[in-house]
């Protein structure tokens, strides 16, 4: 690195040797801190939880009601296709 580039590459190296511009004295330092001081901080506004909507699933339905529902069905198939065979039960 020569010319202008060596010479800013060693002015950035000087600044953060220093800590960078807040290492640097201020004028009025603590009136500044006391000011500071004597202004109320404001209270942050507690953000409102959204409630989540919760699906309700469907029970599954077990096997024996299944089949009994099936047994059911077909039994009344039967007894339809009975009666219209031979008009009474």
């Amino acid at each position: 690195m020569f010319g202008k580039s060596c010479r800013l590459a060693d002015e950035s190296f000087v600044m953060m040797a220093a800590g960078g511009h807040k290492a640097l004295p201020h004028i009025n330092d603590d009136d500044d801190h006391d000011e500071k001081k004597k202004k109320k901080k404001k209270k942050k506004k507690k953000k409102k939880k959204k409630k989540r909507r919760r699906r309700r699933r469907r029970k599954k339905t077990s096997a024996k009601t299944t089949m009994r529902r099936r047994t059911e069905y077909s039994h009344r198939s039967c007894v339809i296709e009975w009666i219209a065979l031979n008009g009474s039960i």
